[in-house]
């Protein structure tokens, strides 16, 4: 047990290595000018490097839709020589942009772009939803520059949405007069770690009052206080239990933690319409994740808990009466906001529409996105992304036809 310990605080005090994982390196000795070697068409993905504003670079790769790439020259059908070089892509970009949706993809934690199991998802965004595909490797990722942190990622995150609203150039100053892209065009998905980022970017756009065509988060975690309770390799081996399950130990542990990734404090910030997505075989993040994001982002339209839960473990005369009344009435306004149905064999789908937001001046108000629920019986963490089934509920949900 000692043993254990001494690991599970080693593993802590190196908190983000453990997170971010990027010294992962796989594949190993990837050939990142040369995406068709790694299953993608001829031409249809190009490599590119971003300059974020605090002077990292970023790796990237750009894929066109399905649509804009079969009819244009840069599908080998159409090409005399077969061979096609960057400035051809260049010229093909802002049309490509502004002809299509695009996806602002955000990976989880380790390996890089180049990985197979995440280029079989860029192939199956870019011809299913027929959406142009961004995808970057955060900062010590791949062959980005740099080393991770929760404000470097938000910083990566920036300059990957500059770069795809800016045409393909990455936007200086307010960037105004630089835009080409509508931002009710650019989706942000992240997976795994990726939501956190994603999260991030949402509340960022918000607070500039941009607000893209959505944000979908797939695989999600609440945030790495809660995670690390949870978290355990291949989905057997819980590395940090020795200190999450000392009273008193793990709370005061991660009030030094530095990078918590708190997506669950930024969503209901964000006025964009929000598809949470999980598997409930998730052996990675367990999908009860989710499911509290959605529950956070209900929790405004019912009536607040009138206790904590530190009040009920001493409860004084009528507290308990007082509770129940409040447990009925949530229960029932719950019944009345959120939709629900089952697709027998595949999962469960919940929704509900938010109230319009308030404005500071005056009464004016603005839209504020639905939030829908996706938990599907399998996918387990990476699979479900590229499901057939979720990826025709983004095409559904964020109108992408």
């Amino acid at each position: 047990m000692q043993l254990l310990l001494q690991y599970s605080l080693h593993l802590w005090a190196n908190a983000s290595t453990l997170l971010y994982m990027h010294n992962v390196r796989w594949p190993l000795f990837p050939d990142y000018e040369r995406p068709a070697i790694y299953g993608l068409a001829p031409n249809k993905a190009f490599n590119l490097h971003i300059n974020t504003a605090d002077n990292e670079t970023l790796g990237a790769w750009f894929l066109f839709s399905d649509s804009y790439y079969q009819k244009s020259s840069l599908h080998p059908s159409f090409t005399a020589t077969g061979s096609v070089t960057n400035p051809v892509f260049d010229e093909h970009l802002l049309p490509a942009l502004q002809s299509r949706p695009t996806v602002l993809l955000f990976h989880g934690n380790a390996a890089n772009r180049a990985a197979s199991y995440r280029v079989a998802l860029y192939a199956a965004l870019s011809s299913r939803l027929d959406a142009n595909v961004l995808v970057v490797d955060y900062r010590g990722f791949g062959d980005s520059t740099g080393s991770p942190t929760e404000a470097g990622l938000l910083e990566d995150a920036k300059a990957a949405w500059n770069w795809v609203v800016g045409g393909g150039t990455v936007m200086h100053g307010d960037g105004e007069a630089s835009t080409k892209v509508k931002a009710e065009d650019v989706l942000i998905v992240g997976h795994s770690l990726g939501t956190s980022v994603a999260a991030m970017l949402g509340e960022w756009l918000d607070e500039q009052g941009v607000q893209p065509k959505g944000l979908a988060l797939v695989a999600p975690f609440s945030n790495v206080p809660t995670i690390a309770r949870t978290f355990a390799i291949f989905g057997l081996i819980p590395v940090l239990r020795p200190i999450t399950s000392l009273p008193g130990v793990y709370e005061g542990l991660t009030r030094y933690l530095i990078d918590t990734l708190d997506t669950q404090a930024r969503l209901p910030k964000i006025a964009a319409p929000i598809l949470l997505v999980h598997a409930l075989d998730d052996t990675t993040i367990p999908a009860s994740h989710s499911t509290a994001l959605f529950e956070e982002l209900l929790s405004p339209q019912l009536p607040p808990v009138p206790y904590t839960p530190a009040e009920l473990t001493l409860p004084k005369p009528g507290m308990w009466d007082k509770m129940n009344a409040v447990i009925g009435e949530r229960q029932t306004i719950r019944a009345r906001v959120v939709r629900e149905w089952n697709i027998e064999g595949w999962g469960v789908v919940r929704e509900f529409d938010r109230p319009n937001r308030k404005l500071s001046e005056g009464e004016e108000t603005m839209a504020v996105g639905k939030v829908r629920h996706v938990e599907t019986t399998h996918g387990d963490h990476v699979d479900v992304l590229k499901s057939q089934g979720v990826l025709n509920i983004f095409v559904e949900f964020f109108g992408m036809d």
